[in-house]
């Protein structure tokens, strides 16, 4: 999955039609096709942000072309652990820490 179909994806998730992005990030439905179909390479950053905050995906999945389903570095994968313990609710930060080092111990392990 690349850029462009993560984007699409999620959308779909969220059930979003790509006028309503189009709008949220000002943008024309055209522009937001070309994101789906992975043809604008070049995306601002302030388009970015909109987007990772709009359809809740981890900027550095589009930024670092990670797709679902694809082998990641584990110190990427720790820094999507991070991301993901920040936007997690219920959990305290002592609990949040304690996944943090069971991940690294699990990660050190293949090492």
């Amino acid at each position: 999955m690349n850029a462009g179909e993560l984007i699409r994806a999620k959308r779909k998730e969220k059930k979003m039609t790509i006028q309503e992005v189009a709008d949220h990030l000002g943008v024309s439905k055209m522009t937001v096709s070309k994101y789906e179909r992975n043809q604008i390479q070049n995306l601002k950053r302030d388009k970015l942000i909109s987007i990772c905050n709009l359809l809740d995906i981890n900027p550095l999945d589009i930024i670092n072309g990670i797709a679902i389903g694809q082998t990641i570095t584990i110190q990427c994968f720790l820094v999507r652990l991070n991301h993901l313990l920040s936007k997690t609710e219920g959990l305290n930060e002592s609990e949040k820490q304690l996944i943090k080092d069971y991940a690294k111990l699990i990660c050190n392990k293949g090492n």
